[in-house]
């Protein structure tokens, strides 16, 4: 030892090595890419798995894993990816809906468009398809108006008016006339029943106070 520092410049350098491995700090191991942490780190992100399971799985020691995750915030990356998650799968399911919902008004407009279309000719509840033998044994079908009214084919369009207004309520959530009623006389009986609860509660809540008076008779 005497040897060592009778010479100021080996002394100074077993000083300055003895000092900067003294100075190793805690949790520097975890910095070293000894282990594979970028993995542990993806498959941890991405689905439910514990530290103690990742630590098992890719041969890490379960404090150096839990050093590294709490040092690069593996909690809050979680829960960021869990966010971002919900929120794409909640705009694709608004956007099939919507793309449900165009596709319904279209066909309703069609379909709108085709009676109106119908109704436009004024022979059209009046036009018959007559399937008529030839002479050399074959069929001919032919189109005639008559002046008798095609009920069937009214009863048809009527048929598709009633089930298209039925359509159309439902896509712009437009409720009929008796379920307008319905939903008043439940708002009527919630009234009820609440202020029946008031009125008992109000009963439960007085307190009967009697009065004692003593009367003093004369002996």
């Amino acid at each position: 030892m005497t040897a060592l520092f009778s010479c100021p410049k080996k002394g100074l350098l077993f000083f300055l090595a003895f000092f900067l491995k003294s100075e190793k700090k805690e949790g520097d191991d975890i910095g070293k890419q000894r282990y594979d942490y970028t993995a542990a780190e993806l498959e941890y992100i991405t689905t439910k798995c514990s530290y103690a399971f990742l630590s098992e799985k890719h041969d890490i020691p379960l404090s150096s894993l839990t050093k590294y995750a709490k040092a690069n915030d593996w909690t809050d990356k979680r829960k960021k990816h869990c966010e971002k998650i919900v929120a794409k799968t909640a705009d694709k399911i608004v956007t099939k809906k919507s793309d449900k919902m165009a596709s319904l008004i279209t066909a309703a407009d069609k379909t709108a468009q085709i009676i109106e279309n119908a109704l436009s000719d004024e022979e059209q509840l009046y036009k018959y398809i007559v399937t008529e033998n030839t002479g050399d044994f074959s069929q001919k079908t032919n189109e005639y108006v008559f002046t008798k009214l095609d009920t069937k084919a009214l009863k048809d369009i009527v048929t598709s008016l009633k089930d298209l207004t039925a359509v159309i309520r439902n896509i712009n959530e437009i409720p009929t006339n008796a379920e307008k009623e319905a939903r008043k006389i439940a708002r009527e009986k919630i009234e009820i029943e609440k202020k029946k609860a008031e009125a008992g509660s109000e009963k439960l809540d007085k307190t009967i106070v009697v009065e004692f008076i003593n009367e003093d008779t004369d002996s």
